[in-house]
């Protein structure tokens, strides 16, 4: 069983986590977030934290009521916090507002929780931004990475359609014709980042070589071979069917991750990685 901060605050410190709100005189929209909480949970008890990471479409809500679902709920049921946000926008493309939305929701949860370990998962879309965030350091505490058929390369998404080509272009303020896109999108698209960010860092990845909308060669099988000379480990496992088919959020497969988090958990406490900015 699973308390949750957020939308439906309950008493204590993770009360302090609530929904976001759109800031007219800013202009943005602020984000709501969303902490899934072990039952009977200490917060003053060092905990692990997954930091999920939305794709196409998706919102806060995404891991809590729809097909990830199943992730979230064993990673609370294994002890683990399981936190979400808007991540700024349904079609971020792990633009600077999506990082510093993520970053915004680990600074929310070290004030409510004691954090003592991260692990980031990214869905779809959400893979540009967690490893985006962890090529860049930006959170020390982040000690593995889950990718579920994640998209790792902005030049590889914007090939996918036209749509996602005008959502990207919108979202790196891009010129029409294209021209400043390596310039807009530097620093975002992990298959061209250092791979030293990446060293001693275990991966799992869930892709199905059926996935016409997020290629697997293109993006997990091409970014796994890269990283594999400096991470920790990398394991692919393979699911069957179209994008978000089911079978990628199994018993199987959640046993997967389990095992991977338990490894996880094993892994040195926070902070091994040194933070860096850019």
């Amino acid at each position: 069983m699973t308390g949750t901060a957020g939308a439906d605050a309950f008493p204590g410190p993770a009360s302090r986590i609530t929904p976001g709100r759109w800031d007219a005189d800013a202009g943005r929209w602020t984000g709501r977030e969303r902490i899934s909480v072990p039952m009977n949970h200490d917060p003053a008890v060092p905990t692990p934290l997954v930091l999920y990471f939305h794709g196409h479409g998706g919102d806060v809500f995404t891991p809590f009521t729809g097909r990830a679902k199943n992730f979230e709920t064993a990673s609370v049921a294994a002890g683990w916090l399981f936190a979400a946000a808007d991540g700024h926008s349904p079609s971020h493309f792990g633009a600077q507002p999506a990082i510093d939305a993520y970053l915004h929701l680990v600074a929310t949860a070290r004030e409510a929780f004691a954090i003592d370990r991260i692990v980031i998962m990214g869905e779809s879309m959400g893979g540009l931004a967690s490893l985006t965030i962890l090529g860049r350091r930006l959170v020390p505490e982040v000690v593995a990475c889950v990718g579920v058929y994640p998209l790792t390369s902005v030049a590889e998404a914007s090939a996918t359609s036209e749509e996602w080509a005008a959502q990207i272009r919108a979202s790196y303020d891009i010129a029409p014709d294209g021209s400043d896109a390596a310039v807009r999108t530097d620093g975002h698209s992990p298959m061209l980042a250092p791979l030293e960010s990446f060293r001693d860092v275990p991966f799992l990845f869930f892709a199905s070589p059926e996935d016409t909308v997020v290629s697997a060669s293109a993006n997990t099988h091409a970014f796994a071979a890269r990283i594999a000379p400096v991470a920790g480990c990398v394991e692919v496992v393979a699911t069957a069917g179209e994008h978000g088919d089911a079978s990628t959020f199994t018993a199987d497969r959640q046993d997967d991750l389990l095992r991977f988090l338990g490894a996880a958990r094993r892994l040195p406490a926070t902070r091994t990685r040194p933070a860096t900015v850019g």
